[in-house]
């Protein structure tokens, strides 16, 4: 448990840094005009499931297609915005790099290697295969449920929405069902990435407190 509660600590200790952060905090803006486009695209498609009343369905769909163009629309905006940073990120790519990926990560990182160095050899090695056989089932559960969303981005929940508003009244239902459905995969697949990726974080760092200890046994 012990080693649990180590890296419980690393992503608690990560996400207050970040959370002082300007950048952090216009990115949960981003995160309440995206919940707040779906909740109003999902109340528009059950009014219309329950009245059949056409210009609701017609709201709701308009409003998820909304949602699908919001997405790369405000990665054109933090663009713009940031328009100064990208400039610096030809000239100095790998110092920008740093700053914004791998700064942070390595102050937490730095502060409970020691922490993790302390436990045994066998807390180390059992904590280790427990995340690595988590991180295997879920990436079993992700491409068993997500597909290949990463390879096909959001264009086919765009197409199927636009094939949807068209479609009003007949055939409404299986196409909208697809519209709705494929943004749903895509913010889980958004979810499972990032958990993907810090389990790989933890299991190098895990990696890297045995390598130590058996350097300093030796």
């Amino acid at each position: 448990m012990r080693y649990l509660n180590i890296l419980k600590s690393i992503e608690i200790a990560e996400r207050r840094r970040k959370s002082h952060k300007k950048t952090y905090k216009r990115d949960f803006r981003f995160l309440l005009i995206i919940s707040a486009l779906s909740f109003l695209s999902v109340t528009m498609a059950f009014l219309y499931y329950l009245t059949k009343v056409v210009w609701l369905g017609l709201a709701g769909l308009s409003l998820l297609l909304l949602l699908y163009l919001t997405i790369p629309a405000i990665q054109i905006y933090r663009a713009y915005r940031y328009r100064s940073k990208i400039k610096r990120s030809f000239l100095l790519p790998l110092c920008e790099s740093l700053n914004l990926n791998v700064k942070t990560e390595l102050s937490v990182d730095g502060m409970f290697f020691p922490l993790l160095k302390e436990l045994t050899t066998e807390e180390l090695q059992l904590g280790l295969l427990e995340i690595k056989n988590e991180r295997e089932f879920l990436e079993k559960r992700m491409n068993l449920l997500i597909g290949p969303i990463d390879k096909l981005g959001i264009l086919p929940g765009i197409v199927a929405t636009i094939t949807a508003l068209t479609k009003i009244p007949e055939n409404y239902n299986w196409i909208s069902a697809i519209a709705y459905g494929y943004m749903v995969l895509s913010f889980l697949s958004l979810f499972f990435y990032q958990l993907i990726m810090r389990y790989e974080r933890m299991i190098a760092l895990t990696e890297l407190a045995l390598e130590s200890k058996s350097s300093s046994a030796i």
